[in-house]
């Protein structure tokens, strides 16, 4: 086993840094280390002698950057007054409350949906969708965990490093949820699915029996499903609405769980509506077609421009990504760690031309930061009409991961302009 280490060290040098650091606890250069854990993940050489690429000069940057504002800019608490004190803090998602421990959360002050996340990192969160089906103790494990975790020691960058952690718990936003067709003619039964917690029923006493369990059954197992089940109090006509069903998943994989059901026999079928029945009961299978992600846009500043904005799709099913310009059209490249789909039919939405707007504001405030950092990506969501500030990134990715093609490396690297030294 150590043969083989050494050889692969032999073959690719820029590793020996890390497994020194590892095994041996011997602390390498900065550079030594960006290059050698840039190596790792890509398996391309870091040049921050003369960089070119997106990459190279971001990590540049982290050598660089040393205005301690930065600090200020990345942590999720304290940027909320900076950015809302130059767009408006009517863009600000509400905080509810910051503490220094999971164990110190007022959850009796906290409404039934909310946002737990620490300020200092990235992907430390929980998301409570309802108090009643929600893991504290899960959630307060993750969060304290995230608070022991210094995360300028990842990838170096530094800005993290004076950031004094803490919890937030902010306002869950998300689109408005799907209305009943008809409140005074369908009654309402929710359940939920293993990806968003337990499952919970409130059965109306006309709800007849097999149709609940063939509900519930389904509900339990279809993938990534937060169905609403309405009961048709006409005669013996139910219907199970899947409301907020992720894109990708398709009417025709209900086929699937109807063999679990023997003695139910398929009716009619249409591209959004597959009927089945027993005896004298009928169910309607129903997707709803109007479903949309909560969107975020995440725009990407160059020397104070917004040149291009990334829109994340179908997170939880096929996750895929695409870039556009600021007039709104699709660039040929994508990231190597997400594909892009170009087929995708994308309606930009007008309050898009608001959030440009907003990020170039940030971006030439001297309020936020003078000047402004040679390369910055300022996230936003759009909520119905709504424009919510999200966060202040400068190295996506830890400026770890390449984009697809090498000319939008270069091209990318060619809009950021570094100070001279």
């Amino acid at each position: 086993m150590m043969i083989q280490k050494l050889k692969r060290i032999a073959r690719h040098p820029y590793l020996l840094p890390i497994y020194l650091k590892v095994k041996l606890g011997i602390k390498p250069t900065e550079k030594q280390f960006l290059k050698a854990i840039y190596f790792h993940i890509s398996g391309n050489d870091l040049n921050l002698r003369d960089p070119k690429t997106f990459n190279d000069k971001l990590n540049w940057l982290k050598l660089h950057q040393t205005d301690l504002r930065l600090s200020d800019l990345v942590d999720k608490v304290k940027v909320k007054d900076i950015i809302g004190g130059v767009i408006g803090h009517e863009h600000i998602i509400k905080t509810y409350g910051v503490w220094d421990c999971a164990e110190k959360i007022d959850y009796d002050s906290l409404p039934d949906k909310f946002v737990l996340k620490t300020n200092h990192d990235s992907g430390s969160y929980a998301i409570c969708r309802s108090k009643a089906t929600f893991d504290y103790a899960k959630a307060a494990q993750k969060l304290n965990r995230s608070l022991e975790h210094d995360y300028s020691e990842r990838f170096l960058e530094k800005p993290y490093k004076y950031v004094e952690r803490k919890i937030l718990a902010e306002e869950f936003i998300e689109e408005n949820p799907m209305k009943a067709p008809d409140p005074v003619r369908w009654k309402q039964v929710k359940f939920k699915a293993p990806a968003f917690g337990n499952q919970y029923a409130e059965i109306p006493e006309e709800a007849n029996e097999q149709v609940v369990n063939f509900a519930r059954t389904l509900c339990a197992e279809y993938p990534l499903t937060n169905s609403d089940f309405y009961i048709d109090n006409k005669g013996n006509k139910y219907s199970i609405l899947l409301v907020n069903t992720p894109p990708g998943i398709k009417l025709p994989n209900l086929h699937q769980y109807l063999n679990k059901f023997p003695d139910w026999n398929i009716v009619s079928e249409s591209p959004d509506a597959l009927t089945i029945s027993k005896g004298k009961d009928t169910l309607e299978l129903r997707l709803i077609a109007n479903y949309e992600e909560l969107r975020d846009f995440k725009i990407f500043c160059f020397n104070g421009e917004a040149k291009m904005y990334k829109v994340d799709f179908d997170r939880s099913v096929s996750h895929k990504a695409n870039y556009y310009d600021s007039q709104n059209n699709l660039l040929p490249f994508g990231e190597e760690c997400i594909p892009r789909d170009p087929q995708r039919m994308f309606r930009h939405p007008h309050e898009l031309a608001d959030v440009l707007r907003m990020a170039q504001t940030i971006c030439s405030s001297s309020e936020v930061i003078s000047p402004c950092p040679p390369f910055v990506r300022i996230d936003f969501f759009i909520v119905g009409h709504e424009v919510y500030f999200g966060e202040y990134t400068l190295y996506p990715t830890g400026a770890m991961n390449d984009f697809s093609t090498k000319e939008s490396n270069y091209l990318l690297g060619s809009w950021i302009k570094l100070p001279k030294r």
